[in-house]
């Protein structure tokens, strides 16, 4: 326990990239023909949707762009399910839980995902189910007409035959075209956790556990966890970037690129015992015996930083590591 009696033992991990290499709904798109190159699509259509600060759209909303995408392929709940019984965790994930746990830490995760995939994943990470926040997976029972289908069937082959101003054809689809058709309430309705959504579930859990945001750590890789990281690090908690693309790296305090996730440990254990102060001593040691893992990010030049964790995160989350 810190001098200043402050309980610091509440971290909250995203679960795709700092605990598992998979992604889902890269899988999941998968489960169909070309499915993975129009996630891609999407997925570099939903960084650009955030990044123009599209009103009421947030980082993750991905996973309400495939709806229509999932609904005309049969993709079901029961796919969901079935992959996240086959899903990887990270080499070092379930041991360092297991002593966060053991050293009286609350563990939580706040995860774009779909639930049903994060609870199977959670649960097998020894994390409480009331701990854990992700995407509600809507019922996708919906019937498409003939013209829903073909405007469906349209859009993918714009997308497949990389169509010149796809951002157009992409724009037109979801905000003009899809709002008139039955699979508009579908879409308004399911809101993916990412982005602000991150940032209130985040409180969400401070209010019930530890109201002190400056007792909290994230971890996070991806825009989907920038504006938490920003949050965290504007309270004075800990903001860490594990394995991170730029939009993670620009908002945390410390990053860590490792092929296993325990690496953690050194920096929550000096977390715990000093917050921040004593933080950045044990981060600017670690940085000296091991300046391809660790780095304190404040004054950084963050090219260098990143060109670690892209290699990194390549490695682990393979395919999945070049989204975002």
């Amino acid at each position: 326990m810190s001098k200043d009696h402050l309980d610091r033992r509440f971290i909250a991990f995203d679960l795709e990239g700092p605990l598992s290499p998979d992604d889902n709904a890269y899988d999941l798109m998968g489960l169909f023909p070309n499915g993975k190159k129009i996630f891609e699509a999407l997925s570099l259509y939903d960084d650009q949707l955030a990044l123009e600060g599209k009103e009421g759209y947030e980082a993750g909303d991905t996973l309400r762009l495939i709806l229509p995408f999932l609904i005309k392929h049969d993709i079901s709940r029961k796919h969901i399910e079935e992959l996240a019984e086959k899903a990887r965790l990270n080499q070092g994930a379930s041991e360092l839980i297991r002593d966060l746990k053991n050293a009286g830490w609350q563990v939580f995760s706040i995860t774009t995902a779909y639930e049903p995939y994060a609870l199977v994943l959670t649960a097998k990470l020894g994390i409480k189910k009331d701990n854990v926040a992700a995407t509600p997976f809507p019922p996708l029972n919906i019937k498409l007409n003939k013209s829903e289908e073909k405007l469906i069937e349209e859009i993918e082959n714009m997308i497949l035959e990389g169509q010149k101003d796809l951002k157009k054809a992409l724009d037109r689809f979801f905000w003009q075209e899809i709002p008139k058709t039955d699979l508009s309430p579908i879409m308004k309705t399911t809101l993916p956790i990412g982005g602000t959504r991150k940032v209130k579930a985040l409180e969400n859990f401070s209010r019930i556990h530890q109201p002190k945001l400056a007792c909290w750590v994230f971890v996070g890789d991806s825009i989907t966890d920038a504006k938490v990281l920003e949050r965290l690090r504007s309270a004075n908690g800990l903001a860490i970037a594990f394995n991170a693309n730029i939009h993670a790296l620009s908002f945390a305090t410390i990053a860590l690129a490792s092929t296993e996730t325990k690496d953690l440990w050194p920096i929550l254990d000096g977390w715990q015992e000093g917050g921040l102060d004593l933080m950045r001593e044990k981060v600017l040691e670690l940085e000296r015996l091991a300046p391809e893992k660790y780095s304190w990010l404040q004054g950084k030049r963050l090219d260098d930083v990143l060109e670690v964790h892209r290699q990194v995160r390549l490695k682990m989350r393979q395919e999945a590591g070049k989204l975002g």
